[in-house]
């Protein structure tokens, strides 16, 4: 029996600045990473299939840094197949899949491909990040705005993340009041069809907002 580490090589995230609204995949390099120990007793079958699993990615990343994304792909998607069930590399391969379909501006599978990756490893920073810059393209920032939030819980040195997470906050603050907005017009045009059949209107209840919980409270109002 032989035991193996999980580890070796991921795609690299470059700096994001401020305004940017998605993680560039430009120009990386293929760096070999450590990760933590597989405790996971390998037979000589699985060594051998993790190993050709590992030589997969490496010709994916070679692929991708190449820009030809297309090849990069299948060469991930066989990583993907090829290693055994219960390899851990797995969330590594699932996320550098997502980073060719963020390029190729597959938002849907990025987010597909990132959930996967960590169910297997949950603290995968960049499984997180590109999941987030996928939402985000997917109009989904208050989702974006959560993964950016536990990348800061996970590496609170992560500047990036921190940029990103200011940058969502009031995007997300905007779309929130902007549907609270649309509700209550929603709930008035609703009211109104009742209450006029009573003599009434939407105009009779006034609506308040509590400026600390940003909740509302509806006051009647009697027409003078």
């Amino acid at each position: 029996m032989v035991e193996l580490e999980e580890a070796k090589e991921e795609i690299q995230e470059p700096a994001v600045p401020v305004e940017e609204p998605v993680i560039k995949e430009e120009d990386e390099e293929a760096k070999d990473v450590e990760a933590e120990e597989n405790e996971h007793t390998w037979t000589e079958e699985e060594r051998a299939a993790l190993e050709e699993a590992e030589t997969l990615k490496k010709k994916g990343n070679e692929a991708y840094l190449a820009k030809n994304h297309s090849v990069a792909r299948e060469f991930y998607t066989s990583a993907i197949n090829t290693a055994p069930e219960k390899a851990t590399e797995k969330s590594v391969y699932l996320a550098n899949r997502a980073a060719v379909d963020l390029a190729l501006e597959d938002y849907k599978s990025v987010v597909e491909d990132c959930t996967e990756s960590l169910k297997i490893n949950p603290k995968y920073i960049k499984a997180l990040q590109r999941r987030a810059a996928a939402f985000e393209k997917l109009e989904e920032e208050e989702k974006a705005l959560e993964d950016f939030q536990k990348v800061c819980e996970l590496d609170a040195e992560n500047k990036q993340a921190r940029a990103q997470v200011q940058r969502l906050e009031p995007i997300v603050e905007q779309k929130r009041e902007k549907l609270k907005e649309e509700t209550i017009a929603k709930f008035k045009e609703l009211g109104n069809m009742v209450l006029g059949k009573f003599g009434l209107s939407t105009d009779n209840f006034q609506t308040v907002k509590d400026p600390e919980t940003g909740s509302y409270s509806v006051n009647f109002v009697q027409n003078s």
